[in-house]
């Protein structure tokens, strides 16, 4: 008995030796559960909500959770990427996801359960709250959505420059149209200041660099206000 152990030992040793180390396989740092996008245009995940863009709605997604992001695949294809909340409460909402969902939907905007979220700085609820003393609530409503709309468009930071110009007017008239021809006058600003060979014109106007007018801030508008006195 003792040699047949002793002859079976030996030959598990010789197998194990032959089979060599096996490299440990590596574990995902990632969990994946199934999602289905809802009519609202977001998904929840652990006990947070998220917003994914309009165009997913209906869809049935993997998502992949890691520490400080998600991904949302479609069969093997990535749809989305989310940055990770935290808390067990809440919501992770992005303007840009869910905009063409609400101008789609009037009156939707007065009663979003995520209202707060629809406005990424004090300048977007400053110029909501403008709207809203302006007229109508409801109008109001679909005025901002305009705007936020061109705000997905366009760059949030682009938009929120133009709303505080806009604001700081005499009169303010906050519209879309109105953001839109402030962003209009600030890249023709800019086409002009690309075609100037020096450093300063005939009447030395200050230049300033590219990331100035592309950043649209307070300064651009001093300098257009400028060069219309100059030329009346």
């Amino acid at each position: 008995m003792e040699s047949a152990n002793g002859l079976r030992t030996e030959r598990l040793n010789e197998e194990l030796a032959a089979m060599g180390e096996m490299a440990p396989e590596p574990v995902p740092d990632y969990r994946e559960l199934m999602v289905t996008v809802g009519i609202s245009s977001t998904i929840r995940l652990r006990k947070l909500v998220y917003s994914v863009p309009c165009r997913l709605i209906g869809a049935k997604l993997v998502a992949r959770l890691y520490e400080h992001r998600i991904v949302l695949l479609a069969g093997t294809q990535e749809v989305a990427q989310l940055p990770a909340g935290r808390g067990d409460s809440g919501a992770v909402i992005d303007f840009r996801h869910v905009i063409n969902h609400l101008l789609r939907k009037p009156g939707a905007f007065a009663g979003y359960r995520w209202k707060e979220a629809m406005f990424p700085s004090v300048v977007y609820r400053a110029a909501y709250d403008h709207l809203k003393r302006a007229g109508d609530e409801e109008s109001a409503d679909r005025r901002y959505l305009e705007v936020l709309k061109v705000a997905a468009d366009e760059g949030q930071t682009a938009v929120e420059n133009a709303l505080e110009q806009l604001l700081g007017a005499p009169h303010p008239v906050v519209t879309a149209a109105e953001v839109r021809a402030v962003l209009d006058t600030w890249r023709e600003v800019q086409r002009e200041w690309r075609g100037r060979p020096g450093l300063g014109d005939a009447h030395g106007e200050e230049v300033f660099l590219e990331e100035d007018f592309a950043g649209g801030d307070g300064r651009i508008h001093d300098w257009i206000m400028r060069r219309q006195r100059l030329s009346s």
